[in-house]
């Protein structure tokens, strides 16, 4: 009995060290991925001269600045990042896939395929309404332009999402944009509220959510297995 009980408490052990190793590590590749990305953004800002890479590091006057800025941004990321994907899509999501099953065992329609594209077209258009509503300001973009942002952004995240099935990989993600963005963008107000840096946005943010959607629909794609 004892060695029973130390045998299924070390393996519930070495299983919740598994699920954490690999949480870890996805939240790291979403975050490592959208650096690479922000890098692309920030590079398309700078050919077409819309941001100068050196004057921002002007706005901070020393580099304890930058470190405090830094340092602000991670904690509020962390935090809205965690909240909103919990959220929009952990319960929004979660909630609509478990509508579409009850309608196919009710056979009211068997012919359903949206069972992703649904789900992440409805939490992305809450998400984008959400921001509207609670952070849309002077500072931001137009708001047409700022709605469309975020709503590209809540289909990448929840591309992200359909990857893994994971709610930690577009955790790493939304961490790391807003990260980036907080102390590289909405430093410069002009930069921040110009309607061609959404468009840039728009544009590096919707590549990445296809190479995302490639990735989750390939049947040759077996990252998961790996990590």
């Amino acid at each position: 009995m004892i060695n029973q009980y130390f045998v299924q408490h070390f393996v519930q052990r070495s299983n919740f060290g598994m699920i954490l190793r690999k949480s870890v590590r996805l939240y790291l590749l979403g975050k490592v991925l959208i650096d690479i990305v922000f890098v692309l953004f920030i590079l398309l800002l700078s050919v077409y001269k819309t941001y100068d890479v050196v004057n921002i590091f002007k706005q901070y006057y020393n580099v304890q600045g930058f470190v405090a800025s830094v340092e602000n941004n991670s904690q509020g990321s962390l935090l809205s990042s965690a909240r909103e994907e919990l959220f929009f899509r952990g319960l929004i999501i979660l909630l609509i896939l478990r509508c579409i099953s009850h309608l196919e065992s009710r056979k009211l329609d068997r012919q359903i395929k949206l069972k992703k594209v649904l789900p992440a077209f409805l939490s992305s258009l809450l998400f984008a309404l959400f921001h509207v509503l609670f952070t849309h300001n002077a500072s931001t973009p137009p708001l047409p332009w700022f709605f469309l942002v975020t709503f590209i952004g809540g289909l990448m995240f929840a591309e992200a999402f359909f990857v893994f099935n994971n709610l930690v990989f577009p955790m790493g993600i939304h961490f790391g944009w807003n990260l980036l963005y907080g102390v590289f963008v909405n430093r410069i107000s002009p930069i921040a509220s110009n309607p061609s840096t959404s468009i840039f946005e728009a544009i590096v943010i919707g590549l990445f959510t296809f190479v995302l959607y490639c990735v989750e629909r390939s049947h040759h794609a077996k990252i998961h297995e790996v990590l």
